[in-house]
């Protein structure tokens, strides 16, 4: 079983989720006692997502429009968008997180990540 959780590591350490969820699969049927197998088979399940009814949802149309046009400009950079509008840019998810709670209004920015597409070749 230690070889196996080894495995299971690498895959996670190389950033595999799927591969970690595959073998994962096979050590609940190989060692469905060990507290360390149930925990990872807890931890890779796939998220799920429900929408709340009590909120509405406002179309993001604008948001993913700057996006489309503008995302390139900022390779590896987490973005807040609202409306046409870039809030922030950083490298740092938790300062754009910050800075997108600091708008005011009732409606809040769209956080989202582009990826530096040169670190992938």
């Amino acid at each position: 079983m230690a070889e196996d959780i080894r495995q299971l590591r690498d895959l996670l350490d190389a950033g595999d989720v799927e591969g970690a969820r595959s073998l994962v699969a096979e050590l609940e049927i190989r060692w469905p006692e060990p507290e360390r197998v149930r925990h990872y088979a807890h931890v890779l399940v796939p998220p799920t997502v429900r929408m709340r009814g009590d909120i509405k949802a406002r179309p993001l149309n604008k948001e993913w429009e700057w996006l489309r046009q503008h995302a390139h400009e900022y390779p590896g950079c987490w973005l807040a968008v609202l409306h046409d509008q870039l809030v922030v840019a950083d490298p740092d998810g938790m300062v754009v997180r910050a800075k997108a709670r600091e708008v005011r209004g009732d409606e809040r920015p769209l956080i989202y990540y582009q990826p530096d597409l040169a670190e992938h070749r």
